[in-house]
């Protein structure tokens, strides 16, 4: 992801490169359908309580929600001991939650991730981009020269020197083209961001599963976990997924557009091509003919339509090495589908999980977290580096980071 210290749409978390037409399953908003599709055995018995116990429960949420000192959407950063500041006195027990040496491990590793993940794709994006660029620019300068010079309207030193930037971006475009394959960074990107939402949603889950009592004039630790989930991850990411879906989708307007264009281009050159072959005066009919340019000769003719329509060739080219490499049209629609579900979440499911928060059960509140990390977690799984993760290979520590963590264990006691 490219990371931004305060807008968390302007990261990039290996969006591109995800299994071709995948998309996540569209989810129902009702919880206990959610939980059935996943075999969950849920205790709603508090959907049918009375008002007066809901204003109770609706309460304790309340207070949860101001303990933790604030909305903090754009904060998308791990940083526990900052987030444990912003606490009222009321959020004691999630505070001394936050300051397990755990916890403090799981961050490490994820911005270490995360920063191999931030310079692999930096150097992708600029050999895959740059390759694309350098490609075009000398097919335009091509195309260029073939009109132009047989004309000598520009002095021989200017065709040299266009000869030879078409050459040397060439060069480099098939340079840049051959690092990127020898190099891997593609593939390294992919995995070192994997591993980083990886660590982040082990963090999550891990202080959702944490247990501790809490003290006088402290409120109960599970409405608080459920809280700072809600407004350190899952708005974080809804965020995310609506911001950056938005900017995939102008990205895919703007290249309907040019791919229009570049598709007049090669139309019209097509047309006036078969004219000039049927012997149809095209320049008298668009022109009349006093403005005709007939004395332009038929190899001039010929060299200019050669010209438009290898002109709009390489811009259709452009934009499709362009869209493979950030995969806008794709993400667009995955992305969206993403948001639908995380909005999906935030209705009745998480109402029905506050209520159990508020209720002390703590199975349905880690049950609501895991389908959001499903949700957040279904792109990232097959570029998930188990070696990183769990060196080992020990299959306790690889059942006790199952991807997702879902974080059901029982708590002792």
């Amino acid at each position: 992801m490219h990371r931004s210290d305060q807008d968390p749409t302007q990261y990039d978390r290996g969006d591109e490169a995800w299994e071709c037409g995948w998309r996540p399953p569209k989810i129902s908003a009702t919880f206990t359908s959610l939980c059935r599709a996943q075999n969950i055995e849920m205790d709603l018995s508090l959907t049918d309580s009375d008002p007066n116990q809901d204003d109770a429960l609706s309460d304790i949420n309340r207070r949860a929600r101001t303990a933790l000192g604030g909305e903090s959407v754009s904060d998308w950063q791990l940083t526990p001991s900052t987030h444990a500041g912003k606490f009222h006195a009321e959020a004691g027990a999630l505070a001394r939650v936050l300051q397990a040496p755990e916890l403090n491990e799981i961050v490490q590793s994820f911005e270490q991730e995360d920063r191999l993940a931030v310079a692999k794709q930096a150097r992708y994006k600029f050999y895959a981009g740059w390759s694309a660029i350098l490609s075009l620019i000398a097919v335009l300068f091509a195309a260029t020269l073939i009109v132009v010079q047989p004309t000598g309207v520009l002095p021989a030193l200017l065709v040299q020197a266009l000869v030879l930037t078409q050459g040397v971006a060439l060069a480099m475009s098939f340079i840049f083209s051959l690092i990127l394959a020898h190099t891997g960074l593609f593939a390294s990107w992919m995995a070192h961001r994997a591993n980083a939402e990886f660590w982040r949603i082990d963090y999550f889950a891990r202080v959702m599963d944490a247990d501790e009592q809490h003290r006088e004039n402290e409120l109960p630790l599970l409405p608080l976990q459920l809280e700072y989930f809600c407004q350190y991850h899952l708005d974080v990411q809804r965020l995310y997924y609506t911001k950056r879906g938005q900017q995939h989708a102008r990205v895919v307007l703007f290249g309907t557009v040019l791919r229009w264009l570049a598709l007049v281009l090669v139309a019209v050159t097509a047309v006036l091509t078969i004219a000039n072959g049927i012997g149809v005066d095209w320049q008298a009919l668009l022109f009349g003919k006093e403005l005709s340019f007939s004395s332009l000769t038929a190899e001039f003719q010929q060299r200019m339509f050669i010209s438009l329509s290898t002109t709009g060739a390489a811009l259709q080219g452009w934009l499709a090495a362009r869209d493979l490499m950030n995969q806008d049209a794709r993400n667009s629609v995955r992305y969206a589908a993403t948001r639908e579900n995380l909005e999906a979440l935030t209705q009745r499911p998480l109402e029905e999980a506050r209520s159990a928060a508020a209720s002390g059960d703590q199975s349905s509140v880690l049950h609501f977290s895991a389908l959001v990390n499903e949700q957040i977690s279904s792109e990232h799984r097959e570029w998930i580096d188990l070696r990183t993760v769990v060196p080992n290979l020990s299959l306790d520590r690889l059942a006790d980071r199952t991807l997702p963590h879902t974080g059901t264990r029982d708590r002792a006691g």
